[in-house]
């Protein structure tokens, strides 16, 4: 599907992209070589400095590189890529190729444009240009992105609860008013224990730390079993 110019902005603030959790896998001493990411999908990392991704980078799988030698399928395709505020150019005529397998890092300082970017991806800012996915991304009616916020942005004032919030990572698949099942609350509650705060599932997120939630907001992004994880300042509170 190719998307063209959109007008406007979305009614409503998806979760974005953050995954400062993932981070316990690789600075626990407990991990073994079996917790890696658990996506053998691309990755995009969001961050301002290198060292976001000489950090995550034990933590892929070893299988990766062989892969991607072997395969070049392209997933996204962007051209053209132009994104404005008002009188603010944030983005300015980007082309880029993302390919199955891919370990992207998008670095820069604050106000050069890396959040658009994530933000032009995911539909929730308006662009000029273009942005073309590949089949293989749809499930449905959506795509099968894993995308974690920053924990800057996200309200801890909302009344939801740990699992709640991870559970919300199935949204897209259930829709608005869905409901959740025993299996999707197994799913959830599984994450969390891998994650080490099971103990948190029913606590309201006002009441959790920045590293716990960033915890909480990496098993969202992956309960969906995403093709794409996208992470944004993944060592904020870490």
């Amino acid at each position: 599907m190719t998307k063209k110019k959109k007008e406007g902005t979305v009614a409503f603030k998806i979760f974005k992209v953050i995954l400062g959790p993932i981070f316990n896998f690789y600075y626990n001493p407990k991990v073994t070589g079996k917790d890696k990411i658990p996506t053998d999908g691309p990755i995009i990392l969001v961050g301002n400095h290198k060292h976001v991704m000489d950090q995550c980078a034990p933590l892929l799988s070893t299988k990766r590189g062989a892969r991607y030698m072997a395969k070049k399928e392209i997933l996204i395709s962007i051209r053209n890529l132009s994104v404005e505020y008002e009188n603010t150019t944030a983005l300015e005529s980007v082309n880029l190729d993302i390919y199955a397998d891919d370990f992207i890092g998008v670095i820069g300082p604050n106000g050069g444009g890396k959040s658009s970017l994530v933000k032009a991806i995911m539909g929730t800012t308006a662009y000029r240009g273009s942005i073309h996915f590949d089949k293989s991304l749809r499930r449905g009616n959506h795509y099968k992105i894993g995308y974690m916020p920053q924990v800057s942005e996200f309200d801890m004032r909302f009344p939801i609860t740990i699992r709640e919030v991870v559970l919300s990572g199935l949204q897209t698949e259930k829709g608005f008013f869905g409901h959740y099942n025993a299996q999707d609350k197994q799913r959830a509650d599984a994450l969390l224990e891998k994650m080490g705060i099971a103990e948190l599932a029913s606590s309201p997120i006002g009441e959790v730390s920045g590293g716990q939630m960033q915890r909480a907001l990496l098993c969202r992004a992956i309960i969906s079993e995403p093709k794409l994880l996208i992470l944004d300042e993944p060592t904020n509170f870490v």
